[in-house]
């Protein structure tokens, strides 16, 4: 199990640009996931934590 969070701070940002930020770094996961069943790869999902502010 992956213990390592990336934390970021983006500031202040767009809802919508954060949303779309967001959902690239899903898609990776769930792609990581993926591969790890189709391969058996064992590759570590990567954990985010994001501090944001929405004007």
């Amino acid at each position: 199990m992956n213990k390592i969070v990336a934390v970021e701070d983006l500031g202040l940002k767009d809802y919508k640009d954060t949303w779309d930020y967001q959902e690239e770094l899903f898609k990776n996961i769930v792609d990581t996931k993926i591969k790890n069943r189709r391969e058996e790869a064992g590759l570590e999902t990567p954990n985010h934590f994001l501090f944001v502010e929405h004007p």
